[in-house]
């Protein structure tokens, strides 16, 4: 999962909160959301439904 654990979809949101807290972040970190490989994207997505379901 990306670090700063954003909702999917959120490419550009995602780069700058990485950029925050890493000099020089690894591409999957920053990558657009069409960019990521299907099991990224469908983990990232499964990780980010469990979240929100638990915060309500």
């Amino acid at each position: 999962m990306s670090p700063c654990g954003i909702a999917p979809g959120a490419g550009g949101r995602r780069f700058r909160e990485v950029r925050e807290h890493f000099e020089d972040p690894k591409p999957g970190y920053v990558a657009d959301w069409a960019d990521l490989p299907d099991w990224q994207r469908e983990t990232d997505a499964d990780i980010f439904e469990a979240v929100e379901a638990a915060v309500g």
